[in-house]
């Protein structure tokens, strides 16, 4: 639940259940939660718009009639946070995790986050955290 926090910019357990998080995201999150990513990680909003294939013109027409950034941004939103919780767990700490997230990764042969844009990408970024967690070299 922690990853829906992040999205709505509430850090603490916010009581929801899986259930209403799965609404939520079908109704499509707010655009504002590509702008707490950004600052959950220190990544600028293009390059999160990057990460969850978004224009920038896309972002700003949903930004300014007020809509939701639609079951398809949503759902990779909430993809990117998870992971973002995974490494915060692996870690101990936000900021080492988020460090890890936007430092270049010699066994992921790029920037973890820069992976997330596809649900294989998701895998790799998490199984090199499963390596870490558990000490094996990777």
């Amino acid at each position: 639940m922690r990853a829906y926090g992040i999205l709505t910019n509430r850090r603490s357990d916010t009581g929801a259940t899986i259930e209403s998080i799965t609404e939520h995201i079908k109704k499509g999150l707010n655009v504002m939660a590509v702008q707490h990513l950004g600052r959950c990680l220190g990544l600028s909003v293009n390059d999160v718009l990057g990460v969850i294939r978004m224009s920038p013109r896309a972002y700003a027409r949903r930004r300014h009639s007020g809509a939701s950034l639609g079951l398809l941004y949503s759902d990779r939103a909430y993809r990117i946070a998870r992971v973002i919780v995974l490494a915060e767990e692996v870690f101990g700490s936000g900021d080492i995790a988020h460090d890890w997230l936007v430092s270049y990764n010699r066994a992921l042969g790029a920037k973890p986050y820069e992976l997330l844009d596809t649900e294989v990408g998701v895998e790799r970024v998490r199984t090199v955290l499963g390596r870490i967690e558990f000490g094996v070299y990777s």
